[in-house]
């Protein structure tokens, strides 16, 4: 019963005691137009090199080790991870149509043939990753 007393007050201090977010627009308020920033590590170029590179490289990683041992097999599983989703997030794009915050001042322009949602190079690393995550998390569970 204290243990619940205790939730419930820090519930309600946290809730009662900040006052509501309000940024600019968007599903959450989280959206606002974006200066486009094309210097340093958010340099366009070198994101598309990245995720060129990191297919490239499960690619060339899977053919050399093969699908025999459990690390090659994991591979394997990346590659095929990385092709799908690359593909799902392409067809996304193509059906949600939202325009990049740098793009436009108006953070609710959906379906307007915009390439900006879901984001490929975060879908590639996100499928790349996965496949370890769940053969590797019994053996290591810090992953």
């Amino acid at each position: 019963m204290r243990r619940i007393l205790l939730a419930l007050a820090l519930t309600l201090s946290v809730v009662g005691g900040i006052p509501a977010a309000h940024a600019y627009g968007g599903p959450l308020g989280i959206d606002h137009r974006l200066a486009y920033d094309n210097a340093g590590i958010w340099k366009r170029t070198y994101q598309v090199d990245l995720a060129y590179c990191e297919a490239l490289c499960t690619l060339v990683a899977a053919s050399l080790e093969g699908g025999r041992t459990r690390f090659g097999r994991t591979l394997w599983q990346s590659v095929d991870a990385m092709t799908f989703s690359s593909l799902a997030a392409q067809g996304l794009k193509m059906t949600f149509g939202r325009e990049r915050p740098s793009y436009s001042a108006d953070p609710n322009l959906w379906f307007h043939g915009g390439a900006s949602f879901p984001s490929g190079e975060v879908t590639e690393a996100t499928s790349f990753v996965t496949p370890f995550i769940a053969e590797y998390q019994h053996d290591h569970p810090w992953v």
